[in-house]
């Protein structure tokens, strides 16, 4: 996954205008077909980013099949 850009959880929900939470609890249900890197903190905090460019064809496909 290098030199693609990557985008936060955060910044994806706001994509479809959802809030991160529910992106987590799709993402988690493996309903998200998006490459994503998960960083772990030491800290217990956990870190998603997805691939921008999949993230956004995946919201054009996901539109475009209603």
């Amino acid at each position: 996954m290098e030199n693609e850009k990557m985008i936060s959880e955060r910044k994806a929900a706001s994509l479809l205008k959802i809030h991160a939470s529910t992106l987590m609890h799709w993402r988690k249900a493996g309903l998200i077909p998006v490459n994503y890197e998960e960083k772990k903190y030491i800290t217990g905090k956990i870190r998603i980013n997805y691939n921008e460019a999949q993230f956004r064809n995946w919201i054009r496909l996901s539109i475009n099949s209603d």
